[in-house]
């Protein structure tokens, strides 16, 4: 008896032998141009993706408002979520399950906390809401700090809809209804 192998059963085995591949070997074949035209197929993404991106849904908390932010530590070993409900939560997320490790009650809050930001050290995060002033909060020790940082815009109805630390940790730049990008040097107490 001979065996002969199509191009449609050399197909199915090379598909077989990508799925069960890790992404290092997939990626070392295609370095080495051993994929047609050199790049991947829509299969090769999808099961690459398949790997990494969540493909199933949960649900982790309820809250009794509307959650506005949810942010990741650079570290991924936080989250934070903000709600309408004018309370900010830290989650411990190391080991696979979200864990409450602290509750913060925020201050100034008009309508909702718009946005929140991770400290490049991970020490701290500050949030905006319809308010002329960040708040800047430590995340770990026993006093809480809560420290209201002043913006004296001239408009009155006034918030901070996006926020972002710079690399160094130094500064606060946040992005504002009334059409400027504003620039808070922490150390200096100004913008």
């Amino acid at each position: 008896m001979e065996l002969r192998l199509t191009s449609a059963s050399i197909e199915l085995a090379e598909e077989r032998c990508r799925r069960l591949a890790s992404l290092t070997t997939l990626l070392s074949k295609r370095e080495m141009g051993l994929f047609r035209f050199d790049r991947f197929s829509q299969s090769d993404k999808c099961i690459i993706s398949s790997r990494f991106i969540p493909n199933t849904k949960r649900v982790l908390f309820r809250y009794p408002n509307k959650v506005f932010c949810g942010t990741h530590s650079q570290d991924g070993h936080l989250l934070l979520t903000a709600c309408q409900d004018c309370k900010i939560r830290l989650y411990d997320t190391t080991r696979d399950h979200y864990r409450l490790f602290k509750t913060i009650m925020a201050r100034d809050v008009g309508w909702s906390i718009l946005d929140t930001a991770f400290s490049p050290d991970g020490n701290h995060f500050v949030y905006s809401s319809w308010s002329e002033c960040f708040h800047l909060c430590n995340i770990y020790g026993d006093d809480e700090k809560h420290e209201a940082l002043p913006l004296c815009p001239d408009n009155r109805r006034f918030c901070i809809f996006s926020l972002v630390f710079s690399q160094d940790g130094r500064e606060i730049l946040g992005g504002a209804n009334d059409g400027y990008l504003y620039v808070y040097e922490i150390g200096r107490a100004h913008v």
